[in-house]
């Protein structure tokens, strides 16, 4: 069996097991599914808050709990909803974060696929990703401070910079997951859906701006099991940590107005729904402030932008987005030159194929966490 063979039969088996979170493999002749509109109507629930109450999807989508449980394990058998997940402000955990694009110089395919390996091995990578376009490999690089950080990059260079051609580097400075709607913004019905009270709305709507928060180890518990499923019952958390549930609900509800916990939101197969998943990134002159801060409100409020962050270092802005096609996206980008052209001093896009790992927390940063 050659190489290419062997690649395409171990993507299958990871398409089928998922056993790192966060992972969505390139499927190079995806199974046709499609979506009718009560499907549509729960992803939109889940994508404002995948903790709704199977009851409480039913009652705003018009099924019985049975249908709706039904429907989502079909969804998740077919691959169309990956996981359940837990958005996390890690910069208020202490964490910081860097992100690196990494364009790889003449190395075989099964080189790469040995260096991602590696990768995936380093306990301080929270996200990994092969991408088309200017670069080859985007990856999520977390520290408690910077000289963690430049001990642990020194590392990765001394062993792999032979494989790199050319590499961005920046420091995330502000960052988002927002509950998009990319998968039904074309229909109407789905997106009109009224969403009656959502778990933790309450705590949602009065997050505190204060940049003093208050942890603990069990807290650090709470966020890791939450990060593998949002949809994890109370119940079930008290009996793995331990606790009541009436405990939990209260120090979730504090992590959520503390700015902790962001969203609770579902990750789908982005190619199963028929997008595509880009970066764009953005250099920004800084000298007018407030068309700057036009600018950011614009690409942070999209439908079609899932994540966000602001960075320190080449690039301004990068902005993860899905479309159709790239005609859809270059749409998009005359539209942004048309009213932003003035500010923008360059751009560049690149498709995302491969997600090969993604958590809002590294294993290194929730070893360090646990250890205070």
């Amino acid at each position: 069996m050659n190489y290419m063979k062997k690649m395409t039969k171990m993507k299958q088996e990871q398409t089928k097991q998922h056993k790192r979170h966060g992972e969505i493999v390139f499927e190079e002749k995806p199974q046709e599914f499609r979506l009718d509109l009560k499907d549509k109507k729960i992803l939109t629930v889940l994508a404002k808050n995948s903790r709704t109450p199977l009851t409480s999807i039913g009652r705003m989508v018009g099924l019985s709990q049975e249908n709706v449980l039904y429907r989502m394990k079909r969804l998740e058998q077919q691959h169309v909803i990956i996981d359940y997940f837990t958005a996390i402000d890690s910069r208020k955990l202490g964490i910081l974060s860097f992100a690196a694009f990494i364009k790889f110089s003449k190395i075989s395919r099964e080189k790469q696929e040995k260096l991602i390996q590696s990768f995936l091995k380093n306990p301080h990578i929270s996200w990994i990703t092969t991408t088309a376009g200017q670069f080859d490999l985007m990856l999520f690089i977390q520290a408690m401070n910077v000289y963690e950080f430049e001990n642990e990059w020194l590392k990765i260079t001394k062993e792999h910079s032979t494989n790199f051609s050319q590499i961005d580097i920046g420091i995330m400075t502000l960052y988002g997951h927002s509950p998009s709607y990319y998968p039904v913004k074309d229909t109407k019905e789905a997106m009109e859906l009224k969403l009656r009270q959502l778990p933790y709305e309450k705590e949602f709507n009065h997050v505190q701006q204060s940049q003093d928060n208050t942890f603990d180890t069990t807290d650090i518990r709470i966020l890791q099991q939450l990060l593998v499923n949002s949809r994890m019952k109370l119940t079930e958390l008290g009996k793995i940590l331990h606790m009541s549930s009436q405990n939990i609900d209260v120090r979730i509800k504090r992590l959520i107005t503390e700015g902790i916990i962001t969203l609770f939101g579902y990750r789908p197969n982005y190619q199963k729904l028929h997008f595509q998943y880009y970066t764009l990134r953005l250099r920004v002159s800084s000298h007018d402030e407030t068309k700057k801060q036009k600018l950011q409100h614009y690409l942070f409020t999209l439908p079609q932008t899932l994540f966000y962050f602001r960075m320190i270092g080449r690039w301004t802005y990068s902005i993860h987005m899905f479309y159709k096609d790239v005609r859809e996206l270059n749409e998009f980008l005359m539209e942004l030159r048309e009213h932003f052209g003035d500010i923008i001093e360059s751009y560049d896009s690149t498709i995302h194929l491969d997600q090969y790992y993604y958590s809002y927390i590294s294993r290194s940063s929730a070893a360090s966490l646990l250890k205070k």
